[in-house]
């Protein structure tokens, strides 16, 4: 299968992944060890999305609302989304 994604941080469960910049392959290998070595794009680039999200989820002008149990309910501000929760802006 070949997934094409903008979603870095999806691309971390993957067997293998291909950096593709100006239509050139620049690093092809496991994430897990593009992700130990410094330096690699790679790594730069599920860190950049790591402090995107950070920033983002830190910010207060988003409101945070929880669905569970066919309720909605409004949530404090918090750093970062409870692991696994889906959010609506």
């Amino acid at each position: 299968m070949f997934c094409v994604t903008h979603d870095i941080s999806e691309t971390v469960a993957f067997d293998r992944v291909l950096v593709v910049e100006s239509g050139h392959i620049v690093e092809d290998g496991s994430p897990v060890e593009l992700l130990q070595k410094a330096g690699t794009r790679f790594r730069s680039l599920v860190e950049a999305e790591a402090g995107l999200c950070q920033s983002l989820w830190s910010g207060d002008r988003w409101r945070r609302l929880w669905l569970e149990a066919g309720r909605l309910t409004e949530r404090e501000h918090r750093s970062s989304p409870p692991p696994g929760a889906r959010h609506e802006a």
